[in-house]
C-alpha cells in the first residue's frame, strides 16, 4: 500500500469514528480492514480512544451511520446499555441474537430467536446487520441473499473473552465469518471481546458463497480459546450421532438464528 493510499484509509477510519462517512466509503472501508494490519491497527486505537471518551459516537450509531441508517440518538449522548434497553435502541437498525432459558420467552423478548448457555439471563448478545452491493444498506429479518455482506455487534455483560460466529446450511457446510478462516492449513481461534453493557462492533463485514435455501447463524461466547477446528470436529460428532448442536462450546453461551437464503 502507498503512503498516500494509507493516509486516505486513515481519512475514513476517523471519518467513521466521527460519524462523518458514507455508506460507500464505509463499505471501502470494511472490505480494507482484513487486508492491511497497519489501518487495523489504527483501527483500534481509534477504537479504544473511543471507548474512553463520553462523548465519541457509540459503536450501534457508528455503524447505522455508516450503513445509512438513522442514528437513534444525539451522537454526543451515552447510554448505559442493559442487554434489554439495547435490544429497544436498536429494533429498527438491527437484529439480535437473543439470550433466551428454555420454557416460555419472558416479556419483552422476541420469540423468533433462540439461545443455549449457561441459563445465565443477559449473557452476551449479538446485532447482525446487512449489506448489499448496489443496494441501499438492509435490516436482516428472515432471510439473507447470497450477495449479502453480514456485519456484527455484540453485547457482554458476563465477560466472556472469545467470540466465534459462524453460518450453518442444510447441507452442514460451515461458514465462517469471525475469526476468518481463508487458509486451510490455519486454525484460528475465537476473536477477542471486550467485556461490558457497551456495544462493540466487529469491524470486517464478511460475505460467504452460501449454496444451501437456509443459513443458521450461531455465535460462540467462550472464555477459552477454542479453534475453528475444534468447532468442526465437534459439529461432525453430533452430525454422526444425530445429536442436537446445543452446549457446542461447554461453559460458553450460545446464540442461534434461523434464516432463509433468497436467490435472484
Amino acid at each position: 500500500m502507498t503512503a498516500m493510499s494509507q493516509h486516505a484509509m486513515y481519512r475514513l477510519v476517523t471519518a467513521h469514528f466521527a460519524g462523518k462517512i458514507s455508506p460507500a466509503n464505509e463499505r471501502a472501508l470494511r472490505e480494507h480492514l482484513p487486508e492491511c494490519d497497519a489501518c487495523r491497527r489504527y483501527y483500534e486505537r481509534q477504537l479504544l480512544l473511543a471507548e474512553l471518551d463520553p462523548c465519541a459516537w457509540t459503536a450501534e450509531d457508528r455503524l447505522a451511520h455508516g450503513l445509512g441508517l438513522p442514528a437513534q440518538r444525539p451522537p454526543a449522548r451515552r447510554w448505559d446499555f442493559t442487554v434489554v434497553l439495547a435490544a429497544a435502541a436498536l429494533a429498527a437498525c438491527a437484529l439480535w441474537l437473543v439470550p433466551r432459558l428454555s420454557g416460555s420467552p419472558r416479556a419483552n423478548e422476541p420469540a423468533a430467536f433462540a439461545a443455549r448457555g449457561d441459563g445465565l439471563s443477559s449473557s452476551a448478545a449479538l446485532f447482525v446487520y446487512r449489506l448489499h452491493a448496489g443496494e441501499p444498506p438492509a435490516l436482516v429479518e428472515d432471510r439473507v441473499s447470497p450477495k449479502d455482506e453480514l456485519a456484527f455487534a455484540y453485547v457482554n455483560p458476563a465477560g466472556f473473552e472469545h467470540l466465534l460466529v459462524f453460518g450453518i446450511d442444510e447441507h452442514h457446510h460451515v461458514f465462517w465469518y469471525h475469526p476468518a478462516w481463508s487458509n486451510a492449513a490455519d486454525d484460528p481461534v475465537g476473536v477477542s471481546v471486550v467485556a461490558g453493557r457497551d456495544v462493540h462492533e466487529l469491524p470486517e463485514a464478511v460475505r460467504q458463497d452460501l449454496d444451501g435455501g437456509t443459513l443458521q447463524v450461531i455465535a460462540l461466547f467462550t472464555h477459552d480459546q477454542i479453534s475453528v477446528r475444534t468447532i468442526e470436529r465437534e459439529l461432525e460428532s453430533r452430525w454422526r450421532r444425530g445429536a442436537s448442536l446445543a452446549g457446542i462450546a461447554p461453559g460458553g453461551f450460545q446464540t442461534e438464528l434461523s434464516l432463509r437464503v433468497e436467490r435472484p
